[in-house]
C-alpha cells in the first residue's frame, strides 16, 4: 500500500491518499501535511501544438501528431488536440 499525504485544495486540510494495486482505496483526514496540494490531474481544453509539433499545419502528418504526443509529457491528464 502506497501512502500520499498532502493538503486538499477545497478545503485547505490535510488528507492522506491510500493507494492499493494502482487504486485509490480511501481518502482519509490527516493530523497534519506536508506543504504540498493534491488534486486531480489537468485538462488542458485547447492544444494547437507544442515543441515544433503543429497540429494546424496544411498537410499534417500522422508523424508530427506522435512527435507532438511524445513531446507533450506533462502533468495534464486529458488533451484536446486542436
Amino acid at each position: 500500500m502506497t501512502r500520499i499525504a498532502g493538503i486538499d485544495p477545497r478545503s485547505g486540510r490535510p488528507i492522506e491518499i491510500l493507494v492499493r494495486d494502482g487504486l485509490i482505496a480511501e481518502i482519509r483526514s490527516a493530523s497534519s501535511g506536508n506543504g504540498l496540494y493534491v488534486s486531480p490531474r489537468l485538462v488542458d481544453l485547447q492544444v494547437n501544438g507544442f515543441g515544433g509539433a503543429d497540429l494546424n499545419e496544411s498537410d499534417l502528418r500522422p508523424e508530427t501528431v506522435l512527435q507532438f504526443i511524445r513531446l507533450h509529457r506533462t502533468p495534464i491528464g486529458v488533451r484536446c488536440k486542436t
